[in-house]
């Protein structure tokens, strides 16, 4: 995929009514960036998912058969199911 750094988390797949399935995650996308942080690893996006952003809505950047995406997601709390998108999901090339 020609990364500029050997990083992101392999999305091995989604959870019925879980964030990433609300957020449109698909099994084989390649975790960049959460907001404006890269994301190293699956450590470094567990800390960022949970890390005062439950409930907060912030853009996923991804790879997606080669295409760079950006998604939006709601962390939910342990346990909880996600919240229903509160608007489309953006999608598009990076810049």
């Amino acid at each position: 995929h020609h990364l500029e750094t050997e990083s992101g988390v392999l999305v091995l797949g989604t959870e019925e009514g879980s964030p990433a399935r609300a957020a449109g995650l698909h099994e084989g996308d390649i975790i960049i960036a959460f907001g404006d942080r890269p994301v190293r690893d699956i450590d470094d996006l567990h800390r960022m998912l949970t890390h005062d952003r439950v409930g907060v809505a912030a853009p996923l950047t991804l790879l997606r058969r080669g295409e760079w995406l950006i998604v939006e997601i709601t962390p939910a709390g342990a346990g909880r199911r996600a919240a229903p998108p509160q608007g489309p999901v953006v999608k598009g090339r990076r810049a």
